[in-house]
């Protein structure tokens, strides 16, 4: 262990040895009964509710939970920022200063960008729900607040005296995943806590399958999610960690913080092709789209699955474009993309077409172009088709309200002032009709 984990600093700011946290514990826990103090109610906890002694303790002593769903995630991709071992979080020790400090510099962004930070800075607004700590002092819910406090008190210590102490309630001995339910039970109750980044809500549905045995039916009943949700959070959780890879930027998942809707779309319009190489086009295509939203001239929600329904009437206008072109190079890793193996004419036509149309920045932007184009020119068609049959369901539901005023309107007390000239406008519009179709007969 290096010197800064054997500092006073590391023990102060980021928990306390694990002898002194419990020995803390004891000793407090002790007085609290002596003197009657305040206990907080856990609901469920082994099929039962327990109270829990209250226990005020210095903000440095508790420990924060590196195995935190809401921070996976950011984890990952702190660790390329950073130039750290990829196991850096998962095989370190949580009592290490190193991970603690990493962990606290994840969090005190994230508190920036919730609001915690601004809610806290306000001397009046103090702590309201005890910490949750599990029996060694790791933080089971509370975290962000956590961070929070400790940020405004190291940062003036005078003014937020408020936070030199703070009140956590220590669950007593149980198996993790126990701990787990718990943590998931409180997570649905509404708080200052705020929703998941959808990609670290996928990571941490993920990490319980693997470390807990979950199905996603339980976690759907855990959760209170359907599952089909969940099964398409991890469906498109794969298809961002797959254009994050092809970018060269595994990992960075904060560039994708605002496309859950674009990567849900794609993921349902690709499911719609009829084809393994309709889709790896179609994924192609879009991922381009992602890297420059802006080319699609609309919301990319929107654009995605006007582009798969359309992708035929696209692939036929890119090939006119695009069929001088020297086929380009493809490699393994695009041939595993339609499925590796022998491919039939179409599917290798395909994939010269997409080899030549990421080629380069000029002929993906030329290529680009003729997609918005064609996408223009298919609702045009689709508007013309509507104009034609417009005449005819007109008429059909002209046929339906006069049937409906036969079968329904012909009664004793039917109101028939200002039928007869309602009737005459209807019969001259019918000889203006049979006048018409006649000409078009002829």
């Amino acid at each position: 262990m290096n010197e800064i984990e054997n500092s006073p600093l590391a023990e102060k700011k980021f928990g306390w040895p694990l002898p002194a946290r419990r020995q803390s514990f004891s000793d407090l826990t002790k007085e609290t009964k002596e003197k009657a103090r305040d206990s907080h109610r856990i609901e469920n906890f082994k099929g039962q509710t327990i109270s829990l002694p209250i226990l005020r303790v210095e903000i440095g002593l508790p420990k924060y939970r590196i195995a935190n769903g809401r921070t996976s995630s950011i984890q990952e991709e702190w660790v390329v920022v950073n130039g750290k071992d990829e196991n850096f979080f998962t095989n370190g020790d949580p009592e290490l200063y190193t991970l603690q400090e990493a962990q606290h510099h994840i969090l005190s962004e994230m508190i920036g960008e919730e609001g915690l930070s601004d809610k806290f800075r306000d001397p009046t607004n103090k702590q309201v729900e005890p910490i949750l700590l599990d029996e060694s002092g790791f933080v089971i819910n509370g975290n962000r607040r956590l961070c929070s406090w400790r940020e405004l008190y190291y940062s003036n210590e005078e003014k937020y005296s408020h936070f030199s102490h703070v009140d956590v309630v220590v669950l007593p001995k149980c198996e993790d995943k126990e701990l787990d339910a718990i943590e998931s039970r409180l997570q649905i109750e509404k708080d200052i806590r705020s929703d998941y980044a959808w990609h670290a809500e996928a990571k941490m549905f993920k990490e319980k399958q693997r470390r807990f045995g979950y199905s996603t039916t339980e976690l759907s009943r855990q959760y209170r999610k359907k599952k089909k949700d969940i099964d398409e959070l991890f469906e498109i959780r794969e298809l961002g960690a797959e254009y994050l890879s092809a970018r060269g930027k595994k990992n960075m998942w904060s560039l994708l913080n605002e496309t859950e809707h674009t990567f849900k779309r794609l993921n349902k319009t690709m499911k719609e092709q009829k084809s393994l190489a309709d889709r790896e086009v179609l994924k192609e295509l879009a991922f381009h789209y992602i890297d420059d939203p802006d080319a699609a001239e609309e919301r990319l929600y929107t654009f995605i699955p006007k582009l798969g329904k359309h992708l035929g009437s696209v692939k036929d206008e890119l090939r006119l474009v695009f069929s001088d072109k020297d086929t380009k190079y493809t490699d393994d890793q695009a041939l595993l993309a339609f499925g590796g193996g022998e491919m039939n004419s179409t599917e290798a036509t395909d994939m010269e077409l997409v080899a030549n149309i990421f080629a380069s920045p000029a002929t993906i932007s030329m290529a680009q172009d003729v997609i918005v184009e064609t996408l223009k020119s298919e609702k045009e068609k689709v508007g013309e088709e509507a104009k034609a049959k417009y005449f005819i369901k007109q008429l059909h539901k002209s046929r339906t309200a006069l049937n409906d005023a036969l079968n329904l309107g012909l009664t004793p007390e039917a109101e028939i002032e200002g039928a007869e000239k309602q009737l005459e406008a209807m019969e001259a519009s019918i000889v203006r009709i049979r006048e018409f179709i006649a000409q078009r007969k002829n």
